[in-house]
């Protein structure tokens, strides 16, 4: 218990620069040269990718290096106001935009007392329009060096588009940790290392993700799943999200519309879901959950699906849906399939499980379907 108490101080406790940047060195170096050359780095990923810590790094680096930093970070409550984000280095008494970014590079020089410069902003694409402008001049008539991180799921206003289009600074999109980083960065935010069952579990459910792999790992302990045996951690039971994660989650759902949210809901009880058992409105819906990357299409089979991106995702939604509604998106998609024929092979078995978790009588044609289905694969039960 005492260890299990420890492992979770250790990752409650400790920021995200307390562990190493696990699988992220070639990321640095790169982003550094750039910068030593004077052209900007946009870090472009998916949300808990780490690009927030990739563009931390790279800025202590250079203020090793001598550099003058300036560090930003854009919100959602800040778009609505002009200069939102960058406020603090507009000069007093300017009454143009002309002017006001003007004095923005003088603050940023006095600032910077002849040391090289480098201006960064987190969650970049939620700039309003004057910061956008203010780093659009900052990058073509200054000697300050931009640096910032995007979401891969949000629009990027053209200005930042137009700022790599341009070469005026480069696109490094940030992708998931392999397998081997995935258990280096385990190991390190719990102090020893892992399992092989646990490695697998953790990439099974993250993907590579580091923010879920520190989150699951919360969850597991305080879950009271893990434990250390003979100098490693392993499992007793397996991994589940909890709280931590669910609210992640959450938070990458609420904005959503309600037809948004259904769509998803019903992905994540019946995946994969048939592109052609899917309504035009529900198809319009699917083309902003694969663009905000909560949803995935592909084929499988010889035919194209639809599923939820990440297994994260699927259990954190699944378990929050209230059992009534459970029972409503099985039945329609139990009948959905069932009405088209049950084309594909084990389409059949499924809609009979979903009629049967639903208490419904399955109806004879399926039935049968079923059975011929179940002797095919040898599922006697």
């Amino acid at each position: 218990t005492s260890l299990v108490a420890d492992a979770v101080g250790r990752l409650l406790g400790s920021e995200p620069m307390g562990t190493g940047l696990v699988g992220r060195s070639h990321v640095l170096v790169h982003a550094r040269s750039l910068a030593a050359d004077r052209t900007g780095v946009l870090f472009v990923g998916e949300p808990g990718v780490g690009k927030t810590r990739l563009l931390a790094e790279v800025l202590d680096l250079l203020e090793a290096d001598g550099w003058h930093t300036e560090r930003f970070v854009a919100s959602t409550a800040a778009r609505t106001v002009p200069f939102g984000a960058l406020i603090s280095l507009l000069p007093r008494g300017a009454t143009d935009r002309t002017q006001q970014i003007a004095g923005v590079r003088r603050t940023l020089v006095e600032r910077a007392d002849r040391r090289p410069t480098a201006l960064s902003v987190d969650d970049a694409h939620l700039l309003d329009d004057a910061s956008l402008a203010c780093l659009v001049d900052l990058a073509h008539h200054s000697d300050v060096v931009v640096l910032g991180s995007a979401r891969s799921t949000e629009p990027l206003p053209s200005d930042l588009t137009a700022l790599w289009a341009s070469e005026a600074l480069d696109r490094i999109d940030v992708e998931p940790l392999q397998p081997t980083d995935a258990t280096e960065l385990a190991s390190q935010l719990l102090g020893d290392p892992v399992t092989d069952e646990l490695a697998t579990q953790l990439w099974d459910r993250t993907r590579g993700i580091p923010l879920f792999v520190r989150e699951l790992l919360l969850d597991a302990a305080s879950q009271d799943v893990l434990s250390l045996e003979s100098g490693a951690w392993s499992l007793h039971r397996d991994l589940r999200p909890g709280a931590r994660l669910n609210e992640i989650v959450r938070a990458r759902t609420d904005a959503l519309s309600t037809p948004a949210q259904g769509l998803l809901e019903l992905l994540a009880i019946a995946e994969p879901v048939a592109m052609d058992l899917l309504t035009v409105e529900e198809g319009v819906e699917l083309d902003v959950l694969e663009q905000g990357r909560l949803a995935r299409v592909e084929q499988l089979g010889g035919r194209w699906v639809a599923t939820v991106d990440h297994p994260l995702i699927t259990e954190a939604i699944a378990a929050a849906i209230p059992t009534r509604r459970r029972l409503d998106l099985v039945r329609a998609i139990a009948h959905r399939t069932v009405e088209a024929g049950c084309p594909a092979p084990g389409d059949a078995l499924r809609a009979a499980a979903w009629f049967e978790e639903c208490g419904d009588p399955l109806p004879a044609a399926a039935a049968l379907a079923a059975g011929r289905e179940a002797l095919t694969s040898l599922d006697l039960d």
